[in-house]
């Protein structure tokens, strides 16, 4: 599944402020972000202060899954144990969207996580 999704052309819009973009919703929105390279994790959580990271040390509640609106899933960075834990609460409520990011670099990872954000 995850490489179907992340076989798509990611297009470079020069014009669009992803960082920008990315705070406001990230505001507005409880977003989850589970596994993860430490220094990709460290980088995202100095720029996005209300995004909530899981990595194989730390879990986090089913509360947390269960009331965020968006997941995204490191699948290159992630304990197996803690992706299907999550993964199990995702199952039993359908209303968390939730994605998979395949990028390394930050900018990579900002665009791919505009993309997904702001599509309808």
């Amino acid at each position: 599944m995850f490489s179907l999704e992340n076989n798509y052309h990611q297009e470079i819009n020069e014009n669009i402020d992803y960082e920008l973009t990315l705070l406001e919703i990230s505001n507005k929105n409880k977003i989850v972000f589970i596994g993860g390279h430490i220094n990709l994790i460290n980088a995202l959580k100095s720029k996005y202060q209300h995004i909530i990271f899981s990595t194989g040390e730390k879990v986090v509640s089913h509360q947390v899954i269960n009331h965020a609106d968006y997941v995204f899933f490191f699948y290159n960075f992630l304990n197996h144990t803690l992706y299907y834990k999550v993964m199990n609460l995702l199952y039993n409520n359908r209303n968390v969207r939730w994605y998979y990011i395949s990028a390394r670099n930050l900018y990579l990872v900002e665009m791919d996580l505009y993309q997904k954000l702001t599509k309808k």
